[in-house]
């Protein structure tokens, strides 16, 4: 299973962008962070495409191993 670090650009993966439930193509790593682009998503006046998606700090750990949460194939990704 595939996990943040075996992520490949190109990959897709569902997660969380301003409170709501993405799918994201992985377009690039920096370090231990993967970015995806995925559907316009409104957020205020705010138009996001791109979300980082990073592993959690050791507080945010307790609701998921990344931040925001991620999933792939259904599943909470893991580090």
């Amino acid at each position: 299973m595939k996990t943040l670090k075996t992520l490949n650009i190109g990959d897709k993966i569902e997660h969380y962008c301003s409170g709501e439930m993405v799918t994201g193509t992985i377009i690039e790593r920096r370090g231990e962070c993967v970015i995806t682009k995925h559907k316009p998503v409104k957020w205020g006046n705010d138009i996001y495409e791109t979300t980082v998606i990073s592993p959690s700090l050791w507080l945010q750990m307790s609701t998921s191993q990344t931040t925001p949460g991620a999933y792939i194939n259904g599943k909470p990704l893991t580090l």
